[in-house]
């Protein structure tokens, strides 16, 4: 997922993720994962998600780290 950088900072992200967690919720999953840049963890990291292993490069785009997230039943 990515904002274009004139979007940035309106609080777009933060939206995006709840409305996605929203809708993988439907599917009761007990887990959601995905690459994370390194910029974007203290963000995601602010929403519950958690770092797993080592930081690792993606060619053209930067470092990343997995981050996860466990999905209770609510």
């Amino acid at each position: 997922m990515a904002v274009l950088k004139q979007h940035q900072k309106l609080g777009l992200h933060e939206k995006l993720i709840l409305h996605a967690e929203k809708q993988c919720s439907k599917q009761k999953p007990n887990l959601i994962w995905f690459n994370a840049r390194m910029e974007a963890v203290g963000f995601y990291t602010k929403m519950g998600y958690q770092s797993k292993g080592l930081s690792f490069e993606i060619k053209g785009v930067g470092k990343h780290i997995i981050m996860f997230k466990t999905i209770s039943d609510e």
